[in-house]
């Protein structure tokens, strides 16, 4: 029995659900399910086309004229764009997903061809950043979170390239780390960091209908708040660096235990259990004093939490008491 069945199956014992509900939301959620990895695997095989398709005409490349390139190019531009064009008029969503999928590709391509065959002097952060503003119509015309996946770093490559913003934020973070230490250094990144997800998240929620590039950027954000925290704890450990590292994943399990994504805050939890192994590894020599100190560090936390338990249950008893 699946999670989904597991949970309805409760649901309909406690007479939240009838049964015929029962098999209506699980008929939807497979049927859903199964569209998703159709998707997925759909995307696999045009991207595999793809790579085969540049790997054939890399390998006959000096034999082809000039011309018939930029013949071929424009004819597959304009008649991909013309079937996805087509399919959006006829509601085929998955088939409009795949073709402008696969134009996100072309037109990276296509950048790069015509570098080649009209000698520009541009860098590989210039053809970046043209790629991603010629692409970035189509992050407007599919919900889907797969082209935000790919053009965020394309353009943060291009833009940090360009404008050396990453060689500036070297240079703070150089700064405040000998000022102030290495925790310190972490600990404005990570806030940096928190501060451009929250207002992404933000963002998101004043739109009228969900936009997936503020959701990827939001997600891009997180997963380096958790890079930077973990990363920082195994290359500079020090007391300050733990409490970094512990404080910056506790901080995600409540949040994420707040808006109820279990998933997220069960990940937290076992990370602060990877900080405390990655302590105990810095700080005994053999992997028998580590094991000591983790299962008494595991004992004190088991009974914090059950004693937090108990107070919460105390405080929410005493409260209805006082209400009534």
């Amino acid at each position: 029995m699946s999670r989904l069945e597991k949970k309805l199956s409760l649901w309909q014992q406690n007479n939240l659900i009838s049964k015929e509900q029962f098999e209506s939301i699980k008929n939807f959620e497979n049927q859903n399910s199964n569209l998703h990895l159709f998707y997925a695997l759909l995307s696999l095989g045009v991207f595999i086309i793809s790579l085969g398709l540049i790997s054939l005409i890399a390998a006959n490349w000096n034999e082809i004229s000039n011309p018939v390139k930029l013949t071929v190019e424009f004819i597959l531009l304009f008649g991909l764009s013309g079937a996805a064009f087509i399919a959006y008029n006829q509601s085929q969503k998955l088939i409009f997903e795949i073709e402008i999928f696969a134009l996100f590709f072309l037109i990276g391509a296509s950048i790069g061809l015509n570098a080649q065959i009209f000698q520009t002097s541009g860098s590989l952060d210039d053809g970046m950043l043209l790629w991603a503003v010629f692409s970035a119509p189509l992050l407007w015309l599919s919900p889907k979170k797969l082209i935000p996946l790919f053009w965020v770093p394309i353009a943060l490559y291009g833009l940090f390239e360009n404008y050396n913003f990453l060689l500036w934020l070297e240079n703070l973070v150089e700064y405040i780390t000998q000022t102030f230490g290495y925790p310190m250094a972490t600990a404005t990144l990570i806030l940096f960091y928190t501060i451009i997800g929250t207002l992404f998240r933000y963002l998101q929620k004043q739109l009228s209908q969900p936009f997936a590039l503020l959701s990827v950027l939001s997600g891009y954000c997180e997963f380096f708040i958790y890079f930077s925290a973990l990363i920082a704890l195994i290359a500079e450990f020090s007391l300050g660096m733990m409490i970094v590292s512990v404080t910056t994943f506790a901080l995600g399990c409540s949040y994420h235990y707040c808006v109820n994504s279990k998933k997220l805050m069960n990940f937290n939890i076992s990370m602060v259990g990877v900080c405390f192994f990655i302590a105990y590894l810095k700080l005994f020599s053999d992997l028998t004093a580590t094991g000591i100190g983790l299962i008494i560090s595991g004992i004190i936390f088991l009974g914090l939490i059950f004693i937090t338990k108990k107070l919460i249950k105390y405080l929410n008893t005493k409260g209805k008491a006082d209400v009534k």
